[in-house]
């Protein structure tokens, strides 16, 4: 995956807050393991762990914050 791939994934939802947030908002990001979604100023978004990454598995049970 890389931010490209992340910008399309979340296409809608960046145009939805580009219209309803003209103050601003946080843009996607890709910090070269996990996609972070576009979200409002002081919010806090939560994503699920991965559940491989380089061949070693992890508990994708839990979240990032």
């Amino acid at each position: 995956m890389s931010l490209e791939d992340c910008k399309k994934l979340y296409i809608n939802e960046t145009l939805r807050l580009m219209k309803e947030q003209p103050d601003g908002f946080c843009r996607v990001t890709f910090d070269s393991v996990l996609c972070w979604p576009p979200v409002m100023l002081d919010s806090v978004v939560i994503v699920p762990c991965f559940s491989e990454l380089n061949d070693v598995f992890y508990d994708d049970s839990r979240k990032f914050v």
